[in-house]
């Protein structure tokens, strides 16, 4: 073939890569994979019901799968190659590139912060009968007091179940041995069985991590009376500092579950990423990510919170390729 010839199939190239909307750099990376596997969230969970969608734009780059899977496990399934990219909470990342033992991982060479997307918040919903006839408004209410309470919560590797142990754990030293040695209960359980439990009796309390626009509650109107029970302001702030979580004040018109604003935990939510994917793929899902941002919100409403001031950290080592993309969006 004549160099000539060459020149015009690169140019060639060159032209559909740009009318395709992808950056010329980004589209000359080699080693692409087949197929990428996304790990999410739990059965029934919002954070499942937006990998759903996120599979879709995706599937213009790579044919994209979604997992279940948790806010701790995937941490570990991204870093040990068992997945490509997964869903966490920005927290736990910073937590594991500090060493912290607390959030269990095998290591974070092979770990990257893709982006933040948007903020989250840990509800405790507690049946109103339970409130009322043990006058409790304070989640330390129940601890100090060691009420024989019936918890339910998401399974362990989730977030919502590794938030609350160590919240008992570190800012009211209780942990579940203590809750069944009082005659209480604790169950892990998916969204859907937590509601029910809460709603037929069958629990106390239902440990949860919800978006703000709080759709999931929608199946407890008219099925159960429900308050979010009021963290403690020493807690929220401990844990601030033991996992750089931030507090949410709901106001009263968040849940019907609630009559004056709340503080409680927030968590914002992110994507992790191999370190080993190409830089034009991960580029490539960053953009595909904020160009169908609206779409997505049809999946799950807080998506929109994403943006390019907003979405990387100062203090975790960033993907290369992710970097590259909110950067640009800044100039």
């Amino acid at each position: 073939m004549s160099n000539l010839r060459k020149a015009a199939i690169v140019c060639l190239f060159l032209f559909l890569t740009a009318c395709a909307g992808y950056p010329v750099w980004a589209a000359q990376d080699d080693a692409w994979p087949r197929q990428l596997s996304l790990v999410s969230g739990s059965p029934g969970s919002n954070w499942l019901t937006l990998g759903n969608a996120l599979g879709h734009p995706w599937m213009d780059t790579v044919p994209t799968s979604n997992l279940v899977g948790g806010a701790v496990a995937n941490l570990t399934d991204v870093a040990i190659g068992r997945a490509d990219v997964g869903f966490s909470y920005t927290a736990f990342v910073e937590a594991v590139f500090r060493g912290d033992n607390s959030v269990p991982m095998r290591g974070t060479e092979n770990l990257r912060f893709m982006a933040t997307l948007f903020e989250q918040y840990v509800a405790i919903l507690a049946r109103a009968d339970f409130v009322e006839m043990n006058h409790v408004f304070l989640l330390s209410d129940i601890f100090e007091r060691r009420l024989p309470v019936r918890i339910a919560t998401m399974k362990p590797g989730t977030g919502a179940e590794f938030v609350f142990r160590n919240l008992m754990k570190d800012s009211y030293d209780v942990t579940y041995q203590d809750v069944r040695a009082w005659g209480g209960r604790v169950e892990y359980v998916s969204y859907e069985v937590g509601l029910e439990m809460l709603s037929n009796g069958l629990a106390d309390i239902f440990v949860v991590v919800l978006g703000k626009s709080a759709n999931t509650l929608r199946q407890l109107d008219g099925r159960v009376r429900y308050e979010v029970l009021q963290i403690d302001n020493s807690a929220l702030r401990q844990l601030a500092k033991d996992y750089s979580t931030t507090t949410v004040v709901l106001e009263q018109s968040t849940h019907t579950g609630r009559s004056v604003p709340i503080r409680t935990i927030g968590l914002p939510i992110c994507l992790v990423v191999r370190r080993d994917l190409p830089s034009g793929l991960v580029y490539a899902l960053c953009q595909q990510l904020w160009e169908h941002k609206e779409e997505l919100s049809s999946a799950m409403a807080d998506i929109r919170e994403l943006s390019p001031e907003a979405s990387l950290p100062g203090n975790i080592p960033v993907h290369t390729g992710a970097e590259r993309f909110w950067r640009e969006q800044l100039e």
